[in-house]
């Protein structure tokens, strides 16, 4: 029944692409869910709380060999469409013999069409695909290839949560040290090499019409969203460098932020995928409460206001200096979920602001979490606005199943002592996610709805 649910869902996603073709709005509309006359946050509650069949498990799986799906092909025509989990851009592993190990593939092949039941593959001169320019650059050709090939197996679920950063730019005030390590930075992230392998089919380099631009400032790095206006908001991965820093150490700072980047790039993308989608299952609402205070210059700290207390916040939040604000999540519907919230700050670092790691995460119907958030003093200089975002996951709670763990979000932060892993094999919370990489994680995890609601902290107070 798992199986055949998840067939319908795919069928539907696939169907409706072709008959509704939805243009996506700006940015700030994406994931700005505000709250305003207690409206309910919609994306939460659109994933399956269920495992998925083996037809979807790539290779790496927990499974035993026998689960990985194989599809018969007749040249470029493959027996599977996305109805079997095979999608345009997945790579596929190819053989001549029905029981030939993993490692005998005689080749491999792209998806390059697919709909509900076939796909068409294109095959590729080889694999992984060489990295030009910091770029993947698949190679296409080798028709012998898929003239000899009988059957395909998924290898890789096509990575399409990429962003394009373009090469640094520079503010007027940045020093000229700071500018130079930059340039060194970026011809050697873009050389092609084992360095760049954690960013490939993540970060690409690009300057034309980038995602993502590659700012540098008076205080350091920070891969902020083209357009963006820094003396006015700050936003965006970001970390604190002089230059004088060793290249090494200036090197690994900067592909920790990018890798930061694309893991709230691609939360922000699930989020309005999961916004889109018609859910049957429970809903969270979201609502803030505010408590405004002052910061008292003889005593060098904020301090209460005296007359004033904790208020629900009408429209959207903007919050200031010092203030206290309370961030309330409800269960509004008739069923348990297992749910985390993680603050993400101007700097784009993870934050437990709930104190959840090793807590039992579920939120009964009606029941309400509130976690506070309390601001400190005005700081001088900067931008107007600096941009917060609240990340909700969210997962159906099903019998005899613990909550999922989400802690590995955090292990790209600036601070060493919040990574839970190395950078060097970052993604077991983005693989995990959504299912993504099915196969790379065990069969009874769910796959986790995404909610984004930000607001702006007001800066303008404190000159």
């Amino acid at each position: 029944a798992i199986g055949h649910v998840r067939r319908l869902r795919m069928l539907f996603a696939y169907a409706r692409r072709q008959v509704d073709v939805t243009h996506l709005p700006a940015r700030h509309d994406l994931i700005a869910v505000h709250h305003r006359d207690n409206v309910i946050v919609p994306g939460i509650g659109a994933g399956v709380a269920a495992p998925r069949r083996a037809v979807a498990l790539a290779f790496g799986h927990d499974l035993p060999a026998s689960a990985t799906a194989e599809w018969p092909l007749a040249r470029e025509r493959l027996d599977a469409g996305i109805a079997n989990g095979v999608e345009k851009g997945a790579i596929l592993a190819l053989y001549d013999h029905p029981d030939a190990k993993d490692a005998d593939a005689i080749g491999h092949g792209r998806v390059i069409e697919a709909n509900a039941t076939e796909a068409r593959i294109s095959p590729l001169r080889e694999y992984p695909c060489p990295v030009v320019d910091g770029n993947i650059q698949c190679r296409t050709g080798g028709a012998e290839i898929t003239a000899r090939a009988r059957y395909a197996r998924l290898l890789e679920p096509p990575l399409d949560f990429a962003f394009s950063v373009s090469a640094p730019r520079a503010s007027p005030k940045a020093p000229e040290a700071l500018r130079a390590r930059a340039k060194e930075v970026f011809q050697s992230l873009r050389a092609a090499g084992a360095e760049t392998k954690a960013l490939r089919g993540r970060v690409h380099f690009a300057d034309e019409n980038p995602d993502f631009v590659w700012q540098v400032t008076a205080e350091g790095f920070r891969i902020a969203p083209d357009g963006s206006d820094l003396s006015k908001l700050d936003v965006g991965a970001a970390v604190d460098l002089t230059g004088a820093e060793p290249i090494d150490e200036i090197k690994a700072k900067t592909t920790r932020i990018l890798l930061r980047a694309y893991r709230v790039e691609r939360l922000r993308r699930q989020a309005v995928k999961d916004a889109e989608g018609v859910s049957e299952k429970p809903r969270l609402r979201v609502a803030f409460d505010a408590l405004p205070r002052a910061y008292d210059e003889k005593l060098g700290k904020c301090v209460a206001v005296p007359e004033t207390t904790m208020k629900p916040v009408e429209g959207a939040l903007v919050a200031e200096p010092c203030m206290h604000v309370r961030i309330n999540v409800t269960n509004a519907g008739p069923a348990s979920r297992f749910v985390s919230l993680f603050l993400i700050d101007h700097d784009w670092n993870f934050i437990d602001l709930c104190k959840e790691a090793g807590t039992d995460t579920t939120l009964a119907p009606g029941a309400r979490r509130s976690c506070l958030l309390p601001y400190g003093k005005p700081l001088p200089g900067g931008s107007d606005f600096a941009r917060y975002s609240l990340a909700i996951l969210s997962t159906a709670q099903r019998p005899n199943v613990a909550a999922r763990n989400f802690d590995d979000i955090k292990n790209l932060n600036n601070v060493e002592g919040a990574a839970s892993r190395g950078v060097s094999d970052p993604f077991g919370f983005d693989d995990a996610l959504t299912g993504i990489a099915e196969g790379r994680r065990s069969a009874d995890k769910n796959a986790a709805t995404v909610t984004l609601v930000e607001w702006d902290l007001d800066h303008r107070a404190r000159r």
